[in-house]
């Protein structure tokens, strides 16, 4: 099947459709990207690209005043500076990003390779603007699953994912383009649930990454997720 992603139109009117705001999904993302994070200072220039409806966002705010929001979605955007108070909101295409070489301290990008046919591409573009570090995350060996639309017959995939990644073949990009990166598989889906969510952050992770050390023993404790963090080599 040939890899295709909706078009703009699909992810407004998504947007509109489908809040994506504190679900357990959302806050097992942001505790473990938070968790990697490098040492930031206030002023530190920070990008979130796929940034959604913003939960991100509004989890950064104590670590950088100079974060910029970016997504491809007006909505999203929209939905974003009314959840958050954030008002530094750029629209864009992750294929070719509207800013010099260098530009940021840190770079972020959150589920959003899963849904580009040309991911390498978008890779690329994350490290021509990094001049500190990039975290991203995408779903971990997760297989496109086809659907076909009723109305229109078309052939789709399930929530737009694409591609098929193990981290590795991200992970070897990063190493192209002059960075060093580390990988990290997280959130099982007994990980996170209302009785987790009442610890801290620290104790979610560290119960997350005990059941995942015991994924070789017992299959269906495989992860979801695959985080890289790049480290731009000196």
């Amino acid at each position: 099947m040939k890899k295709t992603s909706p078009d703009k139109k699909y992810y407004e009117g998504e947007a509109v459709n489908k809040p994506l705001w504190g679900s357990l999904r959302e806050v097992a993302l942001a505790d473990n990207i938070l968790s990697l994070l490098p040492r930031i200072g206030p002023d530190a220039s920070v990008i979130d690209i796929g940034c959604g409806d913003g939960f991100l966002a509004d989890n950064l705010k104590k670590y950088s005043q100079k974060t910029i929001f970016f997504d491809l979605s007006f909505q999203r955007l929209k939905n974003t500076e009314s959840n958050t108070g954030q008002h530094r909101l750029v629209n864009g295409d992750i294929t070719l990003l509207p800013f010099k070489n260098n530009s940021f301290d840190l770079v972020i990008c959150s589920e959003v390779l899963e849904h580009i046919p040309e991911y390498p591409k978008a890779m690329e573009e994350l490290a021509r603007i990094a001049r500190g570090a990039v975290i991203i995350t995408v779903p971990y060996r997760q297989v496109p699953v086809p659907i076909h639309c009723p109305q229109c017959s078309h052939e789709f995939c399930l929530s737009g994912h694409i591609n098929y990644f193990s981290g590795n073949e991200l992970a070897e990009i990063f190493l192209n383009n002059g960075f060093r990166p580390k990988i990290r598989h997280f959130h099982t889906i007994y990980s996170y649930n209302w009785l987790t969510l009442k610890l801290h952050r620290q104790a979610r992770i560290f119960f997350d990454g005990l059941l995942l050390f015991f994924s070789g023993l017992i299959s269906f404790l495989k992860p979801n997720y695959v985080a890289i963090a790049a480290k731009k080599r000196d």
